[in-house]
């Protein structure tokens, strides 16, 4: 996809939510951009994704071990 058919936005996270997220990121080899856009297209396509992403409320981490990146 060209970069003028791209939109850029902003937005604010909870910055050790963010922290956390960008470990995952480096590990996995994954970005934010990809994340951004895959959710977009799930909630715009999958029903039940829309209403687990409608229903979750917390989003914060409970703990800062190692297995909550399994």
């Amino acid at each position: 996809m060209k970069s003028i058919e791209k939109r850029l936005t902003t937005v604010r996270i909870d910055d050790s939510l963010f922290q956390e997220f960008k470990y995952r990121c480096v590990k996995d080899k994954f970005s934010f951009q990809k994340l951004a856009s895959r959710a977009i297209f799930l909630y715009l396509t999958d029903k039940e994704f829309r209403i687990t992403i409608q229903e979750q409320n917390n989003t914060r981490l409970k703990t800062k071990t190692k297995n909550i990146y399994e």
